[in-house]
């Protein structure tokens, strides 16, 4: 006894279907009729308007039908409305978690976005070793205005003045050497600011914001392998090695490592049973780092031609760190991925 609308492909039965009963159902907006079903089941190619509700994923309870509002329970004493008002920021892109929790975009922040490696259209007829590495920020809180304080570790900085909040700032830093980029902005708005700690900021009030970060730039070169039962890596670690010395299914450069999916890590590749080579070099100042790893699941680090982490099993994400000098390194990364989420990341940080 259901109504059914536009549904596609109606049902995809496999295993065992003995005993499925399907009766006293209209289906409509179907492009063929089962044949086993049409005795004791309405299909049909059309649709009745009527029967199709003039659906709004963002409508409030205040606008549905006078039929619908008679519906509605009443509200719980003290219960909070879950559904976002009209024009209410949404969406994963605004799912911002920091150290100090869920953003509420109630107070100014600079928000750092995947760094990539300028194009020819950014760069021009540059040798590609030489293009420098864009940095976006989105600035983000109530809307206001923002200027600039101070900035350094960066090459170039667009806008350099200031601009609007919601904006963007994007900065680029060089490819050959690690730098402390460090941004320093205030902002000016005409709503009343709430900061991490709920204190409230008058409207008008100039509020200061930024980032720091140390950036090591790396220009990772991935492959991915399909594995199967044969080239298992650990149980076949022979076969194992003979497949990562064959073709890979995909090559990439990336400028950062930081996969973490229940998908593949890159297009046209598997999202289950595969395995992942990264390899890059960096050229680090004085100072004491640490390259911080996580993996899910196995994963096998080489720093300089040496093994130093060696974590060859099924696990959940997990992070491993390796301490590093100053000076020049190259690395080597084997991982593999049995199934469900994958993690693979690389970062270098200061001790």
């Amino acid at each position: 006894d259901n109504r059914i609308l536009f549904p596609g492909e109606l049902l995809k039965l496999g295993g065992n279907t003995d005993g499925l009963i399907f009766e006293n159902n209209r289906v409509s907006a179907v492009s063929a009729t089962p044949v086993d079903w049409a005795e004791k089941n309405t299909f049909d190619q059309s649709i009745d308007v009527g029967l199709v509700p003039d659906w709004d994923p963002y409508a409030q309870p205040k606008d549905y039908p006078a039929e619908v509002q008679k519906l509605r329970p009443e509200k719980l004493k003290g219960g909070m409305d879950p559904f976002l008002p009209a024009g209410a920021i949404r969406g994963r892109y605004n799912i911002i978690v920091d150290e100090w929790g869920p953003y509420d975009f109630r107070y100014p922040k600079l928000w750092p976005v995947p760094p990539h490696t300028q194009t020819v259209a950014e760069a021009g007829r540059v040798p590609e070793k030489a293009r420098m590495i864009v940095q976006r920020f989105r600035v983000m809180g109530p809307p206001g205005k923002w200027k600039l304080k101070s900035a350094s570790g960066t090459e170039t900085i667009d806008p350099k003045d200031g601009g609007d909040v919601p904006g963007e700032i994007e900065v680029t830093v060089s490819p050959d050497k690690a730098a402390d980029i460090d941004l320093q902005l205030t902002y000016v708005g005409d709503y009343a600011t709430f900061d991490y700690l709920g204190n409230k900021h008058n409207a008008g009030t100039e509020i200061p914001f930024g980032y720091k970060r140390f950036l090591a730039p790396i220009a990772w070169q991935i492959s991915v392998f399909g594995w199967d039962a044969k080239t298992d890596p650990r149980t076949q670690p022979e076969a194992f090695k003979t497949l990562l010395a064959n073709r890979p299914l995909v090559t990439a450069t990336r400028d950062s490592l930081q996969f973490g999916t229940s998908g593949s890590f890159l297009p046209n590749t598997p999202a289950d049973r595969f395995a992942t080579v990264a390899s890059g070099a960096v050229n680090l100042p004085d100072g004491s780092f640490v390259l911080e790893v996580t993996s899910d699941d196995g994963c096998r680090v080489w720093v300089d031609g040496k093994n130093v982490i060696d974590e060859w099993h099924y696990q959940g994400p997990t992070t491993y760190t390796v301490p590093l000098s100053p000076g020049k390194h190259a690395f080597k990364i084997e991982h593999f991925e049995i199934d469900g989420y994958a993690a693979l990341m690389a970062e270098i940080k200061k001790a």
